[in-house]
């Protein structure tokens, strides 16, 4: 009797410590989980506020570039000259908005848009730039090259806006994930 009574104390020393180490692999993979998933948080917001702020300079090198003509053609030297100033800065920003986004991102189906997004910044900021440098000389030449202005304008929005859309669903995807990682923690610890 004795026996079995110190056989059924081993097996269940023997169980618990299977449990034990059972929980201590499950606990140790979900924070791994866990510390995976929010190490990417950042990242998702870097990128999606660029992305924000690259659409807001979008529109500001507009208004630069139509300040700088409307200005030109008003004869005011100073504010042609400022919102010259401000076009040049502005497609300098989303240059480097478009070039930063391009590196903090993991997900291979946005880099792969921002790639393509690239050229079609590229020209925006040039037309534009060019079209204020003219207007500091030549009012009436810069407002007949607006309209291809425009052009380049709306086609940047579309794809733009599409980027921005996958990258909150993407992220809305992480958040999704970070969630379920904290709850099968949550699922653990209580059954410990």
């Amino acid at each position: 009797m004795k026996q079995s009574m110190v056989r059924n104390a081993q097996i269940h020393h023997i169980t618990a410590a299977v449990i034990l180490m059972l929980a201590a692999v499950a606990l140790y993979l979900g924070f791994r989980l866990l510390r995976e998933t929010l190490a990417e948080t950042p990242r998702f917001i870097e990128t999606t506020d660029r992305l924000r702020a690259m659409d807001m300079t979008h529109d500001a090198i507009y208004a630069d570039t139509v300040g700088a003509v409307a200005a030109a053609a008003r004869g005011d030297a100073k504010e042609m000259q400022s919102a010259l100033a401000d076009a040049r800065r502005h497609s300098a920003k989303m240059r480097q908005d478009v070039a930063e986004a391009q590196r903090s991102l993991l997900d291979p189906m946005l880099s792969r848009k921002i790639a393509e997004l690239q050229p079609l910044v590229d020209k925006y900021t040039a037309d534009a730039t060019a079209i204020a440098d003219v207007a500091a000389n030549d009012h009436a030449a810069a407002a007949t090259k607006l309209p291809a202005l425009r052009e380049s304008f709306s086609a940047l929005e579309q794809p733009q806006s599409a980027l921005i859309e996958s990258t909150k669903a993407l992220s809305a995807a992480h958040v999704a994930r970070t969630e379920k990682a904290v709850r099968w923690l949550g699922y653990l610890l209580v059954l410990l």
